[in-house]
């Protein structure tokens, strides 16, 4: 293989088009510096910007009535101001009889809301009975966030007024356990 060396690119009329400097990339209307992305540069819509994920296997067992118990959470920095954030979770839910919800929280705020029998979140279960105390069933959702805050954002996965409630994990045996994953997209409008 060879290496191509140079020290700038021009335009066929001579003027600079891009100048290459060691980690620092110089164009006309961004600059890249060592992987930093600066706001200038122009993603097309539904570009994902950046990935990041994170996977957990704390066990949540036997919530009380009320309690607003977290599951999972990640955070992410925006590289730009305008971006969407899209977010996917999976985890297992271990309960012979689960009452209640969860909600989804960016920064300390519910995104989406729905009241069952007076429970709350974006998920809800009322008397649903699994096969044994022994199962868990997965879970999986996603949700795009066209509104987050600019810079950095945390978003939490959490339970919300459940009376009885297992993740990670089946209800009758603390030894049968799973990993949740939480995947946060940057996602350019």
């Amino acid at each position: 293989m060879g290496t191509l060396a140079v020290d700038n690119i021009q335009h066929t009329d001579g003027s600079s088009a891009v100048t290459l400097n060691n980690a620092t990339i110089t164009t006309g209307t961004a600059t890249l510096t060592g992987g930093t992305i600066a706001s200038a540069v122009t993603f097309p819509a539904g570009h994902v910007i950046q990935c990041i994920s994170k996977s957990d296997g704390t066990m949540v067992a036997n919530t009380t009535n009320g309690d607003d118990v977290s599951l999972i959470s990640h955070v992410i920095t925006g590289v730009l101001a305008t971006s969407k954030v899209f977010i996917s979770i999976t985890g297992f839910i271990g309960s012979s009889n689960m009452n209640g919800g969860m909600q989804l929280l960016r920064d300390g705020t519910s995104l989406l809301e729905q009241t069952v029998n007076s429970r709350t979140g974006f998920y809800i279960e009322d008397d649903t009975s699994l096969a044994s105390l022994h199962s868990m069933q997965s879970f999986v959702w996603s949700h795009l966030d066209d509104n987050p805050t600019t810079g950095t954002n945390t978003y939490l996965l959490a339970t919300k007024a459940t009376t009885t409630f297992y993740w990670n994990r089946c209800e009758n045996n603390a030894n049968s356990r799973a990993y949740s994953t939480i995947t946060l997209m940057e996602v350019a409008q």
